[in-house]
Formats: C-alpha cells, sequence, structure tokens
C-alpha cells in the first residue's frame, strides 16, 4: 500500500535562500528558459555530451568523507571516476583542496575562499550554509550567470528530470531571472525511524521502542546491561549528533522526538492565516526540552551528548558501541552497515528500523519540496562555464545506468565503499520518486510477478541481494535498508511537513548566525542540567530582542510576496 501523506506547511530551514526574496527572483518555468536570457545563445543546439577539441583545464574542491576507504592505488586526487569524466570530454582537472563534510567544515572552508575570493572554477555548495553562500556568491559578483549554458548544453534527461519537479528545483539559484547555479534535486520526503541494535533488544528482552516510553526503556537497557557481553559498561544506548535538530531528514539528530510532540525547533511555520513564527521559539519545545534533560540525567541519551560531530557518532555507531540512532531509511548504508563489517562472523548482529509515530499516529518527514540544498556553480570569469552543465549531463547518466564502465566500478572496484563517486565534481541528478521504483521493480520480481531480465543492471543486482538476505554483509545491509527502512517511507501514514518557502532576508545576512548559535546553546544548557526548563522563556525573549522580531516580519513580507 503505498503511503497516504498529509501535507503541512512550513517555511524554510535556517538560512534557506529564495529566489523570489532577491529582489524580484522569480520561478523557473522549463519552457521559458530561453526567454529569461540576457545573452542569447546561438539557436543552434550544442552537443551536451561533445568533448572538447582541445583539452581544456578547470580547478575545484570538494567535501569528503574521512573514511572513504579507497581500493588500492586510488585516492581522492587520482581515481577511475575522476578519470572517466576527463577521458570522455577531453578535460584537465586539478582538485585544489578537499575538506571533511562533516560537521560543515567544508562549507567553513569555503567561506574563508569566498572572502580572499580564492575560488575554484567550479565547485558545490552542500549543506546548512549552502543557501547563505549562494547569495553571498551572486552578491558579490564572484559566480557565472549560466542561464545561456543551461539552455545550450543540458541534455533532454536532465531537462526532463528537473521538467518533474515542476522546474521547482531552480528556484534557489534563480536570482533577478537568471540562473546562478546548477540545483540537485531533493528525493521524495524520507522520515527519520529509531533504528536499534535489534540482536540487543532481543537479547535482553526488551520491548519494541514505538513509543517515547518504550524507547527510554530500551535505550537505559543498551546504556547499563552489557548489550555486547564483554563485562564492560562501554555502550550507550539513544545517541546524537552536534547539531541535533533539523527540518530534513538528516543523520543522527533528534528530530523524531520533537516531531511527536508536534516541535520543529529549526523551521519557519506558517499557521492557516498565513502567520510566520520562528518553529525554536514555541512553547511546544519546552515539552521536548525536559523530556531529553530527563533522558540524559537518567543515561537514556548519550553521556557526551553536545560534544560529537556526526563523524564521530558514525564511526561509534559502526564500532558496535552504540545501541539506536534516528536516522532515514538509508542508514544501513552508512553507518548502521559498518557494524555488520565490523563484525562479519557474528550472524546475530542485525539493525532494525521501527516508527515512533506523533500524537495522530503518523510518522513524520520534513522536507523542503524539490529544493535541494546543493548547488554547482561556476566561477566569475572562468572560459567554459559550459563545463558544469556537461559534466551534470554524464554525471546524472551514470547515475542512471547508462555507462558499463561506472556499472563495473560501482559493483566491483567501489562496491560498499564510500569512496564511490569519488570525481571532483560531484553533482548528478535523479528523479524524485527514483528509490521508490526501484523498490516496486524489485519487489515484483521477488514475488515472481515480473522477470528478472526486465531489471536494470543496478535494480538486478539488487534483486540478487534481497533474494539471498543473509548470504553476505552487503545482502544484509541492501535488505535492512530497502525491505525495512524503505519499505517503512513507502506504507506508512505519513505527515509531510513542507518546507514551503526558502530564504534569506537582509537582517539574517547580519544577526541569523548569532540567533541560531544562542537557541542551540539555550537548548543544551537545558539538556545537559545547566539551566533550569524554564529558562526556555528567557531565551525566548532574547531571541526577539537580538533581532528575532524584526527577521520574523520580515520573512512575512517575503512569504506574502511569493506566488499564490
Amino acid at each position: 500500500m503505498l503511503r497516504k501523506l498529509a501535507v503541512v506547511s512550513l517555511l524554510a530551514s535556517v538560512v534557506f535562500v529564495s529566489a523570489c526574496a532577491n529582489s524580484g527572483n522569480t520561478n523557473v518555468e522549463g519552457q521559458n528558459i530561453q526567454n529569461k536570457t540576457t545573452n542569447k545563445v546561438e539557436e543552434e543546439k550544442m552537443d551536451p555530451y561533445a568533448p572538447y577539441t582541445e583539452t581544456i583545464t578547470y580547478t575545484a574542491a570538494r567535501g569528503v568523507d574521512q573514511n572513504p576507504n579507497f581500493p588500492d592505488g586510488q585516492s581522492w586526487e587520482k581515481n577511475d571516476y575522476q578519470d572517466f569524466i576527463e577521458k570522455q570530454l577531453n578535460i584537465k582537472g586539478k582538485l585544489l583542496w578537499t575538506a571533511p563534510s562533516d560537521n560543515e567544515q567544508y562549507s567553513k572552508k569555503l567561506s574563508l575562499n569566498i572572502a580572499s575570493n580564492d575560488l575554484p572554477d567550479l565547485f558545490v555548495l552542500t549543506g546548512q550554509q549552502s543557501y547563505s553562500l549562494m547569495r553571498k556568491l551572486v552578491d558579490n559578483g564572484q559566480i557565472e550567470d549560466l542561464t545561456d549554458v543551461v539552455e545550450a548544453y543540458m541534455s533532454p534527461t536532465v531537462k526532463e528530470i528537473y521538467k518533474a519537479t515542476e522546474n521547482k528545483a531552480f528556484d534557489p539559484v534563480t536570482f533577478d531571472g537568471k540562473i546562478m547555479g546548477l540545483p540537485g534535486v531533493a528525493e521524495s520526503p524520507h522520515a527519520d525511524y529509531v533504528w536499534i541494535r535489534e540482536d540487543w533488544r532481543k537479547k535482553l528482552n526488551l520491548p519494541e521502542p514505538t513509543t517515547v516510553e518504550s524507547l527510554r526503556q530500551v535505550s537505559k537497557a543498551f546504556a547499563e546491561m552489557d548489550p555486547d557481553g564483554n563485562k564492560k559498561k562501554d555502550t550507550i544506548g539513544l545517541a546524537a549528533q552536534t547539531e541535533f535538530a533539523s527540518c530534513a531528514a538528516n543523520m543522527h539528530t533528534l528530530d523524531p522526538l520533537f516531531y511527536v510532540n508536534n516541535a520543529f525547533p529549526v523551521c519557519w511555520q506558517k499557521d492557516a492565516e498565513g502567520k510566520i513564527s520562528w518553529g525554536g521559539i514555541q512553547p511546544e519545545n519546552k515539552a521536548v526540552l525536559q523530556l531529553l534533560r530527563d533522558m540524559y540525567k537518567n543515561g537514556e541519551l548519550d553521556p557526551e551528548f553536545g560534544l560529537k560531530d556526526n563523524g564521530k557518532t558514525a564511526q561509534e555507531t559502526g564500532s558496535g558501541k552504540i545501541g539506536m540512532v534516528f536516522q532515514p531509511w538509508w542508514a544501513p548504508f552508512y553507518p548502521l552497515g559498518t557494524t555488520l563489517k565490523t563484525f562479519p562472523d557474528d550472524p546475530n548482529v542485525e539493525w532494525k528500523a521501527y516508527v515512533l509515530p506523533d500524537q495522530d499516529g503518523k510518522v513524520v518527514a520534513t522536507t523542503a519540496g524539490y529544493s535541494s540544498d546543493t548547488f554547482l556553480v561556476v566561477r566569475k570569469g572562468y572560459e567554459h562555464p559550459e563545463l558544469a552543465v556537461k559534466m551534470l549531463n554524464y554525471m546524472t547518466d551514470w547515475g542512471l545506468h547508462k555507462y558499463p564502465e561506472i556499472e563495473e566500478l560501482n559493483q566491483v572496484k567501489f562496491k560498499g565503499r564510500q569512496s564511490a563517486g569519488s570525481q571532483y565534481v560531484g553533482l548528478g541528478i535523479n528523479y524524485p520518486d527514483t528509490v521508490f521504483k526501484q523498490l516496486r521493480s524489485v519487489e515484483e520480481v521477488l514475488k515472481g510477478s515480473a522477470e528478472a531480465t526486465a531489471l536494470t543492471p543496478a535494480d538486478a543486482d539488487l534483486y540478487k541481494q534481497l533474494k539471498d538476505p543473509k548470504a553476505t554483509p552487503d545482502n544484509r545491509i541492501s535488505t535492512a535498508a530497502y525491505l525495512n527502512g524503505l519499505k517503512l517511507d513507502a506504507e506508512s501514514d505519513m505527515k509531510v511537513v513542507v518546507n514551503a518557502y526558502t530564504g534569506q532576508t537582509e537582517t539574517m545576512a547580519t544577526k541569523w548566525t548569532t540567533l541560531l548559535d544562542t537557541q542551540k546553546q539555550a537548548y543544551l544548557k537545558i539538556i545537559l542540567g545547566k539551566e533550569p526548563v524554564e529558562s526556555f522563556d528567557t531565551f525566548v525573549e532574547q531571541w526577539k530582542q537580538l533581532g528575532g522580531d524584526q527577521i520574523t516580519q520580515e520573512v512575512q513580507e517575503a512569504v506574502e510576496k511569493l506566488p499564490k
């Protein structure tokens, strides 16, 4: 049964940049892209895949995984994915620098480059700061207008995928009718689930964690009852990263505990009358903060909560020390599956996802609609801005399994490694509902109502894994992700909280970072027992005085200007 969606309208999280909030920015309609160009390209369409006659060069920077697990002879600087794209287009790239993606380290380093105007030719903006960085680059005149090259070089496949979003994916990168970057495409909404060590739960004869009360019971037992059997008190129940609240499905936040109380602490909210308010100052948060305070005091939350980024929680989860996290359906691929590979000789190691429903019995998912937080941009003055579009064409096609060479890399040499897709510029797009289509196709074959010969190479590989779910660690990982996590997404009664507007106001540009940090510190002090829960009210007044009220008014005005 396909999931039922109850759509709730919310505003965007944190510092999203809106097309409409930037002096007349407008949505991009696919059929009108050419009409919006400031400099018309020649009418003859360019070949979206053609290699350059003479080798061209470019520089890049990228965020990287801290545990890439490269095959021998491969690295971020030299790898087969990069070799493939260079050969196809007759180009030569130079990777100027890398920075860990964890805890916004890549974005922070990129901010320094923007400030010093020392930018790579092509680079990707991603993460919570991507919208504010995008606007800063546009305001500073540091990136190219891509409107002409989008019309001239974008492949039919890429255009079709953007069209599937009603071209709304372009909203955050469109300024005064100009396309200033190539946007990613957000997947259909995914919820965060309670992923637990199911083998630990069974060993300790604990209830399924489908309520807050049972979740607390399981978490405390995981921390105190030696579930790994090493006779040491070295395991953790529920773990969470330092950025513990978000407005989109994320890794190792505490979002579901807020959502069950109808609290959305880092989302702009819009009520039925159209009134705008910031979720972080709403009274619903107080009950959640009291809950988290009690959980921390009672040992039901990681005793080092507030000190670990998601790289650290991922590492500890993979090493077998953590028993419970909140994460979307893909959690078994990273980092939960690392546990299976850490203990390959223990067939009992098992992660399982459970729904933590809200007060109406629904699982809550938050989304920014079709807008992604990932954008590919080109440095102002680079002679070949069309290269970004050509790269997007190729990377999108290899995500759609059109190149045997890439399939070989994905399915053999780089299989199960975080270093897969390690080319310098990493942006490909896919249809929003791709994984759901994949699940349906494979399930039809598993049920015997379709033939395996009709599957794509990647789907055929997935079918083989799901058909024999316990044969290898990779099979177990895929089975948990698709037949447990994604299956819950597909069949749950889901309430989707939509970030209906993405924007950054004038006052946000100077005060928003301070306000976000003020909120985070106020929440942490309450949870860690350093301040009483009543201090939340003091924080609210402080937030308003530091510019929160002014920003709320500006957001209200920006929302009222949006097309109805």
